[in-house]
């Protein structure tokens, strides 16, 4: 009987963090437009949704009587497969559309708009536990929302939620559209050859869509305070 397992999602270490800036005021709201990949896309890569859901953050100041809450949009897509005695949605693809965080004269508050997709990998060696030794390996073009993105790939380890160690492949892509930041994140043990995939789910990824209700039925929202 094979062992299965679940290499978990990417996104939570790239969210709101490190603002100290000076406001005023009592609540400042910023909210994202949801980005998805259609059920077509879906289709030709063989992955499936498994979430789509906002991801609330609010965070207080202690130098001013007011709190910043981002309302982030995530939709996560997996890929069920087999690397030997290790079977499960190793291959994973996430979204994350961001808000562009800027209140008056203080600029923009959220860090995602001036890092790097090297940053970004590091940002999450650093704050995802189960994934170590990110080490960036090259990068292409590939087009996102009506823009040629540069895509970096990195090699990395992963530890599955079943405590298998696995060599992994990420590739992170990042594109200002409307007013949200969207970030591509794209995952699979190496011995996949999945990139072809990820480039396809990428360049079908819309933004902004309404999901409604959809969004509620298909996950659950999360409400985190940082």
């Amino acid at each position: 009987m094979k062992r299965r397992a679940v290499l978990a999602g990417a996104s939570s270490a790239l969210l709101l963090g490190g603002c100290t800036d000076l406001l005023s005021g009592d609540e400042v709201t910023f909210e994202a437009d949801t980005a998805v990949v259609p059920d077509q896309v879906q289709s030709e890569t063989d992955y499936q949704e498994q979430r789509v859901e906002d991801m609330t953050i609010e965070r207080d100041y202690d130098q001013v009587d007011r709190t910043v809450v981002v309302i982030n949009r995530l939709a996560e897509y997996s890929n069920e497969v087999e690397i030997g005695p290790i079977g499960g949605e190793l291959a994973r693809f996430t979204v994350l559309s961001t808000p562009k965080v800027e209140v008056g004269p203080v600029g923009p508050l959220n860090p995602v708009n001036d890092m790097s997709e090297k940053e970004l990998a590091q940002k999450l060696q650093q704050e995802y536990g189960s994934v170590q030794n990110v080490q960036e390996v090259d990068e292409r073009d590939v087009s996102m929302l009506g823009e040629t993105v540069s895509v970096t790939k990195f090699s990395a380890e992963a530890e599955t939620q079943g405590g298998q160690n696995v060599d992994v492949f990420l590739h992170i892509g990042k594109v200002e559209h409307e007013d949200d930041i969207v970030l591509a994140i794209g995952v699979h043990p190496q011995r996949l050859e999945e990139q072809e995939n990820v480039d396809t789910l990428m360049g079908g990824v819309e933004h902004p869509v309404s999901t409604g209700s959809d969004a509620s039925e298909n996950g659950t929202n999360d409400n985190s305070s940082a």
